[in-house]
């Protein structure tokens, strides 16, 4: 429930909102009720600046004011933007958890085929001349790949 200094209760708000329809000629759409319903609760300080500097001016309020003041300030339009920017968001955090998890598993792949390597290396005939190279390369894989998990459990902290 909405509650300002000014709220006199759902049937005087209603009634406020529709006077300022009907004597500034806005067209009494539910999108026009919704945004002057608003401004009479006062809880938008953003929504209540702009009615009141609009309803001191002579000018009309258009169609055109009307509908960019329902599409910024109606509470539907708020949540539906906050909702497709959530969105966004989360599109935007998948892609790049996907996007390191599939570097952490080139490093992993890249982990088993070094030892692989080592492991017929070992097996083989010339298991002694090829086993400090066998080594160095088993070492080198596992420090990336620890550095690469390392980076990602960072950001996905």
């Amino acid at each position: 429930m909405t509650t300002t200094s000014n709220y006199a209760g759902p049937d005087a708000v209603a009634a406020k909102a529709m006077a300022l329809l009907r004597d500034r000629s806005i067209a009494p759409t539910p999108a026009n009720y919704t945004v002057w319903y608003e401004y009479v609760l006062g809880a938008n300080v953003e929504l209540k600046s702009l009615g009141d500097r609009l309803l001191a001016q002579t000018a009309p309020i258009t169609p055109e004011i009307s509908d960019w003041m329902y599409v910024t300030f109606a509470p539907e339009q708020v949540e539906r933007r906050s909702l497709m920017n959530a969105t966004d968001t989360v599109t935007t955090l998948v892609a790049e958890v996907v996007a390191q998890l599939t570097q952490a598993g080139s490093s992993a792949k890249t982990y088993g085929v070094a030892l692989g390597a080592y492991a017929a290396m070992l097996d083989g005939p010339d298991a002694k001349p090829g086993t400090a190279q066998a080594l160095k390369t088993l070492l080198a894989a596992t420090r990336k790949m620890h550095a690469d998990n390392a980076k990602l459990e960072q950001e996905l902290a």
